[in-house]
């Protein structure tokens, strides 16, 4: 009598990494309210927080400026509020100045923040990438003309 047994282990895939946070951190605050800020690769997400509990603030009547001029907001679906990081992406830091209506007062909380510059990641590193592309089919091609000139 023959008993063949195979144990076939497989192994699990590892979990999904979760996609990864922008970084947060503290722009402004008061005895009332914290403000923290999360870059991300368009807008920077503005989280305002009552300081006792942590919990958001919910207010239509929010207003933005950077460096004295009036920005856009639109408001997220976790409660943070968007504000474009185009006219951000400058060097140096820039002066936030956040007016919030909330629980029957007005409170203007002013910060700095700085952003890198666009052109630091993605248009340097594309350009480095081409770069190597069009070395390494220079390189093909020709050890291609070398070995066809060789068989003739």
């Amino acid at each position: 009598m023959l008993v063949i047994a195979s144990c076939a282990l497989a192994a699990s895939p590892p979990p999904p990494a979760a996609p990864a946070e922008p970084q947060e951190f503290q722009v402004a605050h008061s005895a009332l309210l914290a403000i923290e800020a999360a870059p991300t690769d368009d807008s920077v997400a503005l989280y305002i927080k009552h300081v006792a509990d942590q919990t958001a603030v919910n207010s239509s009547d929010v207003v933005v400026t950077v460096d004295g001029k009036a920005q856009t907001i639109s408001r997220a679906k976790d409660g943070s509020y968007l504000v474009s990081a185009a006219e951000m992406r400058d060097k140096g830091p820039h002066t936030l100045e956040i007016t919030v209506s909330h629980d029957g007062i007005r409170e203007i909380l002013s910060g700095q923040l700085s952003l890198p510059s666009a052109t630091e990641g993605s248009f340097i590193s594309a350009h480095r990438q081409i770069g190597w592309w069009i070395l390494n089919i220079g390189v093909v091609l020709i050890a291609a003309i070398a070995l066809s000139r060789r068989r003739k």
